[in-house]
């Protein structure tokens, strides 16, 4: 991942250039299995005891959790899933775990509070497809709950990015599930999850790498996943989030999009026409917005 290749590239550059290498040593954060390292002998160590910080959460609004629920439907028994974290990550996962579905495994750049969830449910199996841990991430980001439960629990596993994000890797997952988010999603199904109306609210991330791996995977499946308006604020009206164009950059076009999900319902796009596509888009926005959509997607 480049996240370990910049580290090493700035370990090398440091010891070729003749300097000193220092770590800290944090006493509060606990030992996770398989967590990546560093090769930093000959290092000062500095110790300390901070407190973790930790990745507030707001509770999910309704519409964010019956698209979370109408996703989790999409996973099939003997999944491996990849999901996002924040708000609907953790709606997801606790949906996921309230399903009939058996056999599930997680192989994601990020494991949020969710995964407690899923953890304590029978919807997780044992058995990852390429032989990994049952919850196998590269990092994790969330309350210090989480921290001191991924360092007890023997099915959790972090490695590098490399070997989490790589398309080569997940491409070769049989019935890899990528469950990504969305800001908006265009009438074409391109999806922007960076910007909207020319503010940055967040970065790409492993997006495109995991929707890329899905569709090239066994049995694999991209979805994204979205409540269909913006929240009614006193300053601002909702608005769709299944839009005409984007208004930010496109994070994932829509060639690496199976499904788009919203608390409506499931637009199917993968092997449609974009005629199909805008039909099946229109359907899952909200109804208020539906016919500006439908005159949007038949304009010449």
């Amino acid at each position: 991942g480049i996240q370990d290749r910049y580290l090493l590239d700035v370990v090398a550059a440091v010891r070729e250039a003749g300097g000193r290498l220092a770590r800290e040593r944090d006493a509060s954060l606990p030992e996770v299995a398989g967590a990546p390292t560093i090769d930093l002998e000959g290092a000062a160590v500095i110790d300390v005891d901070s407190t973790p910080v930790e990745a507030g959460a707001r509770a999910p609004t309704a519409a964010e959790r019956a698209a979370a629920s109408k996703a989790a439907s999409l996973v099939p028994d003997r999944g491996c899933v990849q999901v996002g974290i924040g708000t609907i990550g953790d709606a997801f996962c606790e949906a996921l775990a309230a399903t009939s579905t058996r056999g599930v495994t997680i192989h994601s750049a990020m494991l949020g509070d969710g995964a407690l969830a899923l953890a304590g449910a029978p919807v997780l199996g044992d058995a990852h497809p390429l032989g990994l841990a049952p919850m196998f991430a590269s990092s994790l980001i969330g309350s210090r709950h989480l921290f001191a439960w991924a360092a007890r629990e023997p099915r959790v596993r972090l490695g590098h990015t490399s070997d989490v994000h790589a398309v080569k890797v997940t491409a070769g997952i049989d019935r890899f599930c990528a469950v990504n988010f969305a800001l908006e999603v265009d009438l074409a199904g391109n999806v922007g999850a960076e910007a909207v109306g020319g503010r940055v609210v967040s970065g790409p991330g492993g997006q495109l790498d995991f929707a890329t791996g899905a569709c090239a995977a066994p049995g694999g499946r991209s979805v994204v996943v979205l409540a269909s308006t913006t929240p009614q604020r006193p300053s601002r009206p909702r608005a769709s989030r299944i839009v005409e164009r984007l208004s930010g950059p496109t994070t994932t076009p829509a060639s690496r999009v199976h499904f788009v999900v919203t608390e409506h319902g499931v637009a199917e796009l993968g092997g449609r026409t974009l005629a199909e596509r805008a039909t099946a888009l229109v359907e899952v926005a909200d109804p208020a917005f539906r016919d500006d959509l439908r005159a949007a997607a038949a304009a010449p």
